[in-house]
């Protein structure tokens, strides 16, 4: 921040920012927090709190200068407890993982699903100014739900498809991918079917539960954030053609755990599994 606010609107010679020091960090910090949703309510805001006259054009000099961008926000549910969600990063996934009886070299695998369906939505897409771009948005109530387990370690991604979220699916979700992988421990939610009874005493799986409303935690959802921005924005004749969709998309990626580890390899999360005891 120091480095930004040392330098100069204009770059050599130019006309000085209107904002002294202290007003630039507090205006930078209030950005940073997600406060404003347009430059027109920063104008608007400067001109209250600062009682300084930006012309509103200037206004965009004036976040260049200060390192502001626009961004999507990270969305957090508002029943999240955020002190549980630092906890968890900090130490609460090691313990949990060593109260589960894991020890240094053992395996666990983060899990969910996504509902992958043919309810779609607008994705970003390369335009030529001047030019406006139409995307069409399909709107068909079909859907299934890709179960899919990921270890941040190694990079190992593995996969199946059910109907539904019930325990029977999931079930029969947890059988498919242990044909293919040693399935000792999952991370994942308190959802009605990760806690059945079915689910929770299927052939040893531990289950260790995240914090609740907390989807942010589970690395597995980086996972499925890429399928949407390689499935989506298209418009397909069936829920079948997406999901062969999502499945080539699943294979290149699998193919590749390196990129897997770097979506996926969380620092703390490595941290977690650094820690654990010989």
């Amino acid at each position: 921040m120091e480095e930004v606010l040392a330098h100069k609107q204009g770059g050599g010679g130019g006309r000085s920012c209107l904002l002294d020091a202290q007003q630039q960090g507090t205006l930078w910090a209030t950005v940073a927090s997600g406060y404003f949703m347009t430059a027109g309510q920063i104008h608007e805001w400067i001109a209250e709190r600062f009682d300084v006259a930006y012309a509103k054009q200037s206004i965009y000099g004036l976040l260049r200068m200060l390192g502001c961008v626009t961004k999507v926000p990270r969305p957090r549910h508002e029943k999240a407890d955020v002190q549980a969600q630092i906890d968890w990063k900090k130490d609460g996934l090691r313990d949990a993982l060593i109260d589960s009886g894991m020890s240094s070299g053992d395996t666990f695998f983060f899990s969910d699903e996504a509902r992958i369906g043919l309810h779609g939505s607008n994705r970003r897409v390369w335009g030529v100014c001047s030019i406006k771009v139409v995307q069409i948005i399909q709107i068909r109530r079909q859907w299934k739900y890709l179960f899919a387990v990921v270890n941040t370690i190694t990079g190992a991604l593995y996969w199946t498809w059910i109907d539904s979220m019930s325990k029977k699916n999931t079930v029969e979700a947890l059988s498919e991918i242990r044909k293919r992988t040693d399935l000792q421990s999952l991370v994942w939610d308190g959802a009605g079917s990760h806690r059945s009874k079915d689910v929770q005493n299927f052939q040893g799986i531990d289950s260790i539960v995240q914090p609740p409303f907390s989807p942010e935690l589970n690395s597995v959802e980086r996972v499925f954030e890429e399928v949407r921005r390689a499935t989506d924005g298209r418009v397909y004749e069936n829920i079948e053609e997406k999901r062969d969709a999502t499945d080539v998309f699943m294979r290149g990626l699998a193919s590749d755990p390196s990129r897997v580890r770097s979506l996926c390899g969380w620092h703390w999360i490595v941290k977690a599994v650094r820690d654990l005891p010989a």
